[in-house]
């Protein structure tokens, strides 16, 4: 039954995380979701939430014991990230401070939070489901996103690496690059590029986001629900992948 499954979605009181978050607990499953900023007031109240920031060592520290104190078992983990605070910005404009935030905000926070969970799971003898959502522009990176971009383009691998090492423990790992969906992240991103470039807010975000996609749409939140529900419980056969959702956005291929 999914209500006897747990579900951790992290950076999930917005946006893309919210989406899975929501979906997730309308299918009956126990969802804890987490989040830098105070659960919102319009979230289903029975949706468990809390605080974690990525790039604090210590609260990472302090999630964990929170559900390993509370929660029988984590059956999977939906590892989102916000954005870096410089997004968007280019090479140059990008200091040591935004790397070093964008490495732990994409790598070094989700992957030992992950660490975490993974050892949790694997001492309790019991399988998990990961699914880290990524950006399809981590193939195909854009220049005023060249610090996202460049830094979670790791994710990928780590997918693969988890995947190959700890399947003999019902361990599986994936990872979801996604096109472009209406957020309230993606809408301030566009903000700032609007008014770098000087042109109309919804001129930039139809000539940056909607005419970037061949059939000139957006990523659906419900569907996205479906997609992650399917890959974390469902499609048990796949597993150290990155997939692709994004429309034929992109011109890349991957193997």
């Amino acid at each position: 039954m999914a209500s006897s499954r747990t579900v951790l979605v992290t950076a999930s009181s917005k946006g893309i995380g919210r989406y899975i978050a929501e979906y997730l607990y309308s299918k009956g499953y126990r969802v804890i979701a987490t989040s830098r900023n105070k659960a919102p007031k319009d979230i289903d109240k029975g949706v468990i939430f809390y605080h974690l920031d990525f790039t604090v060592k210590e609260s990472i520290d302090t999630l964990y014991q929170l559900i390993t104190s509370k929660h029988e078992s984590i059956d999977g983990l939906v590892v989102n990230t916000g954005n870096p605070s410089c997004e968007p910005c280019t090479l140059t404009e990008a200091g040591y401070e935004d790397w070093l935030e964008a490495a732990k905000l994409y790598l070094a926070g989700p992957l030992y939070l992950t660490s975490k969970i993974l050892e949790y799971s694997i001492n309790k003898g019991r399988p998990l489901s990961i699914l880290f959502i990524s950006a399809v522009s981590v193939a195909e990176p854009m220049s005023m996103l060249v610090v996202a971009d460049t830094v979670r383009a790791g994710i990928t691998r780590a997918v693969k690496v988890i995947s190959r090492q700890y399947a003999s423990h019902g361990i599986r790992a994936n990872a979801l690059l996604l096109g472009s969906y209406d957020t309230p992240g993606a809408r301030a991103t566009i903000r700032v590029l609007a008014k770098k470039l000087s042109v109309p807010e919804e001129e930039a975000w139809r000539k940056l986001v909607v005419e970037l996609n061949p059939g000139r749409k957006l990523g659906d939140p419900v569907e996205l629900g479906r997609i992650a529900h399917f890959i974390l419980f469902e499609a048990t056969y796949i597993s150290g992948t990155s997939i692709v959702v994004d429309g034929a956005m992109s011109k890349c291929t991957l193997v």
